[in-house]
């Protein structure tokens, strides 16, 4: 089974590479999920309230799109088997995943 997995953080981090990508993770993490990765859209629950940025790892090419309610479609942000991006989000928001040819 395909998975995204994602890490919630209550803060941004502030030190970041010359690329602006973190080089600190930030630890303890709020909430780990794990969401199932196939052909339609799938959300992840609700982000805490603390949760500020999370930190997303996946096993197969995916779209991703965040916000209140979302649905992802395969023309969304796409992260390829292996990544791991990180994105700010509100707390409450979902995080959308569906696989991405």
């Amino acid at each position: 089974m395909a998975l995204l997995n994602i890490a919630e953080f209550d803060r941004v981090p502030t030190v970041l590479g010359p690329d602006g990508v973190p080089i600190a993770q930030l630890y303890p993490v709020v909430v780990p999920q794990v969401v199932a990765v196939g052909g339609a859209s799938v959300q992840s629950t609700a982000m805490n309230a603390k949760t500020q940025f999370v930190r997303l790892k996946t096993d197969l090419r995916c779209a991703v799109r965040a916000g209140a309610d979302p649905t992802a479609v395969t023309t969304d942000v796409i992260l390829d088997a292996g990544d791991t991006e990180y994105f700010v989000v509100g707390p409450g928001h979902k995080i959308a995943v569906i696989a991405a040819p």
